[in-house]
Formats: structure tokens, sequence, C-alpha cells
């Protein structure tokens, strides 16, 4: 076994398939195998964009010393924009053609550690360079597409908004039962997707292009073309209706599309989670306002709305719910089973106490 331990989180997952699942907000595609690592500067060429970020140069903010939210405490950083703009990443350059087929993925970060000590993290987004001459002209229009989208230096760097986001929260540290557990990893990869979102949004209030709402959030480029939303608003009760629509869809569409996404890694964070302390006090409270705190506006705020009963806890994937029942039917019967051992412990004491009083 090797002594370094290396995990991928992949969180922006395209899975694979050969038409776009536009309901889902899952685009799907053939891809190959090949694939080969570069840092920015060695990637293909690229349109410029407004907030380009800085990359492999001297920082203030580096993703592995602080999340976004102590960043933005901290006075290094305004916006998501501002994080992206100093959050290191690299490019993995693959070559698409129609022949072999793997799940092509928007970004992940991958962590490499040794036994207990994290020794380095990156973020990582794609780079698709389409390989025209193997694809059927039938295919050729819609790859070509899904290329432009997922090369887009704006879309890009939403992605890596998401990835940061995952990068520097670790909920493990929160004594939680395991339902609780569970809920609080699937609303992590929700925020996630409001924190690529929000990156966007911030980019639209400079360019006014609504057109980069796209796939998981062209409903709010609906929204704004239908004049239902306003996001130069300064009213709170105007920001908080925004954030409630946003908040609505992402769970709605976690409950109903991209959620099973990401069973697996779900489950497997679960087996690994340590069990619920019954002598320490429940931090389901400080974890759900830890997942839910963010940047809007230059404001650090915490959007939950769970807590505040404006919207329903999403729904679990139905095989993590089936692991979630099963563990906590162990978790509880660990839990009697401590309650029995000091309840006893406590009665041979007090036997022995007024022993020795007599």
């Amino acid at each position: 076994m090797s002594k370094f331990n290396l995990t991928k989180k992949s969180k922006a997952i395209i899975t694979t398939g050969i038409a776009v699942a536009a309901t889902s907000g899952i685009t799907t595609l053939y891809l190959c195998k090949d694939s080969i690592f570069k840092n920015n500067d060695a990637a293909p060429q690229q349109q410029t964009t407004t907030l380009e970020p800085k990359v492999e140069t001297e920082k203030s903010v580096n993703v592995c010393d602080y999340s976004m939210v102590e960043a933005f405490q901290k006075g290094l950083i305004n916006s998501v924009s501002d994080y992206v703009r100093e959050t290191p990443y690299k490019v993995d350059t693959i070559k698409l053609n129609i022949n072999e087929c793997s799940n092509v993925r928007k970004g992940y970060y991958t962590q490499i550690s040794n036994e207990d000590t994290i020794l380095e993290k990156y973020i990582t987004v794609n780079f698709i360079d389409v390989d025209t001459t193997e694809i059927p002209e039938a295919l050729k229009k819609m790859v070509l597409k899904f290329a432009k989208q997922t090369n887009d230096s704006v879309q890009q760097q939403s992605v890596v908004a998401h990835e940061a986001f995952h990068a520097t929260h670790d909920y493990s540290k929160y004594n939680l039962k395991i339902q609780e557990r569970g809920n609080i990893l699937n609303l992590e990869e929700i925020m996630a997707r409001f924190i690529e979102f929000s990156y966007l949004r911030e980019n639209y209030k400079v360019t006014g292009d609504s057109t980069i709402f796209k796939s998981n959030f062209s409903f709010y480029q609906y929204a704004l073309r239908r004049g239902e939303i306003n996001p130069q608003s300064t009213d709170s009760t105007e920001q908080r209706a925004e954030q409630l629509f946003v908040l609505e869809n992402l769970f709605n569409q976690s409950n109903q599309n991209y959620g099973s996404i990401y069973d697996k890694d779900i489950v497997k964070c679960l087996k690994e989670a340590k069990d619920y302390n019954p002598e320490r006090p429940n931090q389901y409270q400080e974890a759900l306002d830890d997942v839910f705190k963010t940047i809007w506006d230059g404001k650090l705020v915490n959007v939950n709305p769970v807590s505040t009963g404006e919207l329903e806890m999403p729904t679990l994937p139905e095989n993590t719910q089936t692991l979630v029942n099963c563990l906590t039917t162990r978790e509880e019967y660990r839990i009697d089973s401590l309650k029995t051992v000091q309840d006893t412990t406590n009665l041979f004491l007090d036997t022995q106490n007024s022993g020795n009083i007599k």
C-alpha cells in the first residue's frame, strides 16, 4: 500500500452519454480517456473575459489557508470574485473523440495526504480540445457547443469557486448524528453550487450578460428576462426573496436530478465519519450555519432557509437515506448501550458511597 493517499473529490460532474440532458442541467458526452496535465500558462488559448483569476502567482489568499468566509473576515476579499481571482488552479486539457468514453468533469479538487497530514490540495478545471475528425456529423454541433461552454473562462472560474468551497470546508469536526451528517453533506454540494452561482451573479452585475446563466442556472436567466428578480436591488426583502428563489431551485434540482450523482461521495463520508458522542453538545445548528454562511453583495450573510422554516430540508438520495437509516439504528443502539453502562456505573458508585457512609 502506498504511504500517500490521493483523494479526488469530483463535484462539478458531467456524466457519460450521448445526448444533452437539458432537464437535469447535466450535460452528457463521450470523452476520450487521454488527458495531459497542464497549468494555466500551457492551456489552449481562451477568449479574454472579465474577472480573470491570478494563477500560480504571489497571492494574499490561498485555498489551502483560508475559506472564503475566513478571508472575508480577515479583510482580504470583499466578494466571491475576489476569492476566485486569488485562488490557484490547474487546467486539465482533454482530447475529445468518440472512441473511448469516461466521465467528464467540469472540475474537481485533489487532496494528497500522508496518514492524518494533508500534504497538498489543488483545484483542477477541464479544457476540452475537440477532435472533429473523430466525431460524426450529426453530433458535431452539439459537441462543439458543449466544448465552447465548458472552455469559457467565466464558466471555468465559476467552477473554481465551486471547488474552492469544497476544498476549504470540513464538517467532520462537528459532533453530529448520522441523519444530521447526511443532511450537511448533501447541503454542502448545494451550497457549492450556490457559490458557483454567486460568482456568475457578480459577473452579471458588471457585464449585464445574462447568457452566462446556463445549465443548472438557466432558471435565473429566464427570471431575469421576465423581470421577476432584480439583482441590483438594495432592498433587504427583495434580496432575501432572490436568495430563496435560487436556493429553492437548487433544492429542487437536488431532490429531482443531480442528488443521486453524489450518492457514493456522501455514503463514503458517512462510513468514515466519527461516531456521535452523546457526552458532547450536539453541533447540528453550528454546522448548518457554517454551510450556509456566504458573501452576498459585499456582506457576510447566513442564507440558511431551513432553520427559519422558509424551505424544507432537501431529501437525501435513496441509497444514502437507506444507509443513514441502517447507521441510525446502530447509532441508537450504541447510545442506549452507553447510557445503560453509565447508569449501571452510577448505581454501583452510589451503592459504594452509601456503604462508605455507614
